[in-house]
């Protein structure tokens, strides 16, 4: 598509030089990178918005495939960068008239200005990606904290029980009551852990 942009170029301007050309012709290849950006940026805003409601595993790997392609995208712009600026290094700069002069300003900004977009959506993506993933572990610690919590209450019950269920001469063995009596143990150790571990979350 670069080919047929510059034929269709020097269709109307075949008059112009090499060097004029050339100069053309990086603008134009640069120019061709903004409907990809835009359309990579739009697509990370579609994502983002469906991640902000809920995070599923087919969105992060959206997003982590729009921020490969980005990082592609920025390589490529800075190399054209660094094509233009070491262009003005050379000898053949010195030979430039005006006007061609003035071609190679605008081929530069125009590189420079799409290098500097590339490498801020390329940014903002890894910020998003990274903040989603730490919404993940975030989420992931609380219900392990949930599941220790549960786990400990069920160690109470299970201890309890455990001490009535051995073989041994116990209180209330014959009592018609004793499954009652174990039940409120059980719910007093629970009640007081409960209250305790509120104590110390209260401090923090």
């Amino acid at each position: 598509y670069i080919i047929d942009l510059m034929k269709k170029y020097l269709d109307y301007n075949n008059q112009i030089s090499v060097v004029k050309f050339l100069f053309v012709g990086l603008f134009l290849i640069s120019e061709s990178y903004f409907p990809y950006i835009e359309a990579l940026d739009k697509k990370q805003e579609e994502v983002s918005r469906k991640l902000r409601e809920k995070i599923t595993k087919s969105d992060l790997l959206t997003l982590s495939d729009i921020a490969t392609g980005m990082i592609y995208l920025v390589a490529a712009t800075n190399q054209n960068t660094i094509l233009l600026e070491q262009i003005k290094g050379q000898i053949i700069y010195k030979q430039f008239d005006k006007i061609e002069r003035e071609q190679y300003v605008d081929s530069l900004i125009e590189a420079k200005q799409l290098s500097s977009m590339t490498q801020l959506n390329s940014e903002i993506i890894q910020q998003l990606y990274s903040t989603y993933d730490n919404i993940l572990n975030n989420n992931l610690n609380d219900h392990m904290a949930v599941l220790t919590v549960l786990s400990i209450f069920l160690a109470i019950s299970a201890t309890v029980t455990g001490f009535f269920g051995m073989n041994v001469t116990l209180p209330i063995k014959n009592s018609p009551y004793a499954w009652l009596v174990i039940i409120g143990i059980c719910l007093v150790l629970c009640l007081i852990y409960a209250l305790i571990l509120r104590i110390i979350l209260w401090k923090k």
